[in-house]
């Protein structure tokens, strides 16, 4: 399965992995951990800041590096949904529903009753269950709720991005069967794009992932049609290409604070007044780094190929790092963080989220690999985290 390989899943097909696309969902992955990880501990100012940046465009860049991995053709839609059902849906499921079970905010009475404000309904304390289980029930119930509409367990947000990607892959895929004329799938794009903005007025976007369903269908969308562009562009001088890196770059970085704190995909909030600025900072990032990592790829850097084993190893588990990540920073938060003075905590988180990680890793791909993605599990250690 390739969201534990890739973020666009290809189901046991022989596709050639594309390394240059592996290194770069690997460091925008990180930056969205560090993102998640500056909410929960205390982070340098200019840490919190960067993870921002790279957070809001990291979302948008996977929809269109998922986009750029569209290779379905003429596949009919029965047989599509089935292996995207397969290979996206169901391991959204089965990993939400077991960290509902191991929600680390059920073990802590605190939260629960004090900063979550639970228990809530009046009849169930009819039967005497007490504060602590009472709250620990409804809890649950509603982690079971988030799940089922897209939202996931509330110890692994991320997840959510799972359960759009399969509805936006599933759509654009039913609209390119029946629509002939590119040009109208991409009306319908841009449309969408600007639907999303419209719903963010009204506070709309966050019900049932509507927002991000919409917002995420244009960057696939734009993710589909940009091989054309990229090989025009590599087509130009060397000199040409490098300066169309630097302009692109100088308008991502030069955007990037009229951007920062107005965007949540996640909840479907995005910038009405500045929502042509979210369309240039989000592309100028995603086509700069995509330039960038290309070129990188091709370049014999001293030390950088043992980099690119950590980038690739951990886009190559994206789903496992996803839930896992947010599930340990919660732990560490509500159990670990006080054991730490202040200004440390952001280093204990760090190390307690890679072994967490890691652990996971060797865990899912050893024995729960074939559960989750119905794929052949790896045997032992070395071949788990080995990726060349």
């Amino acid at each position: 399965m390739l969201m534990m390989d890739n973020t666009e899943i290809i189901h046991k097909t022989n596709v050639e992995r594309i390394k240059w696309v592996d290194d770069l969902k690997g460091i925008i992955l990180i930056m969205i951990c560090l993102g998640h990880l500056s909410g929960m501990v205390s982070t340098p100012p200019m840490v919190k800041y960067v993870a921002d940046v790279f957070t809001i465009m990291g979302v948008p860049a996977f929809f269109f590096l998922s986009g750029m991995l569209y290779k379905a053709g003429n596949t009919e839609m029965y047989a599509f949904l089935v292996r995207k059902t397969k290979s996206l849906l169901v391991p959204y499921i089965l990993l939400s529903l077991l960290f509902t079970i191991l929600d680390p905010y059920t073990f802590c009475p605190h939260y629960l009753i004090e900063i979550f404000n639970y228990p809530r309904l009046q009849w169930l304390g009819s039967f005497g269950l007490g504060n602590y289980l009472q709250s620990s029930i409804e809890f649950f119930a509603g982690d079971i709720v988030c799940t089922m509409i897209g939202i996931s367990s509330r110890a692994t947000l991320p997840l959510w991005f799972v359960f759009v990607l399969y509805f936006v892959t599933i759509a654009h895929h039913f609209l390119a069967l029946r629509i002939k004329f590119q040009s109208r799938l991409a009306i319908i794009a841009v449309v969408s794009y600007f639907v999303a903005i419209m719903l963010s007025c009204f506070a709309l976007g966050a019900y049932m992932k509507i927002g991000a369903i919409l917002m995420a269908f244009f960057f696939y969308w734009g993710g589909t049609i940009c091989s054309d562009l990229l090989k025009y562009i590599y087509g130009l001088l060397r000199i040409v290409r490098y300066g169309i890196v630097i302009v692109l770059l100088f308008a991502f970085f030069y955007l990037a604070p009229l951007t920062v704190d107005k965007v949540s995909f996640v909840n479907g909030v995005f910038p009405v007044a500045d929502c042509i600025v979210f369309l240039v900072f989000s592309i100028s990032g995603i086509l700069s780094f995509i330039l960038l990592f290309k070129g990188l790829s091709r370049m014999e850097i001293w030390g950088f190929d043992l980099l690119k084993g950590v980038f690739r190893n951990i886009a190559r588990n994206s789903l496992i790092v996803l839930a896992i990540h947010y599930w340990a920073l919660v732990v560490f938060h509500l159990f670990l963080s006080s054991y730490f003075p202040y200004d440390f905590q952001m280093y204990g988180a760090i190390v307690f989220v890679v072994f967490a990680c890691i652990a996971s890793i060797v865990i899912f791909r050893t024995r729960l690999y074939m559960f989750i993605g119905g794929e052949r599990a790896y045997q032992d250690l070395h071949t788990c985290l080995s990726i060349k």
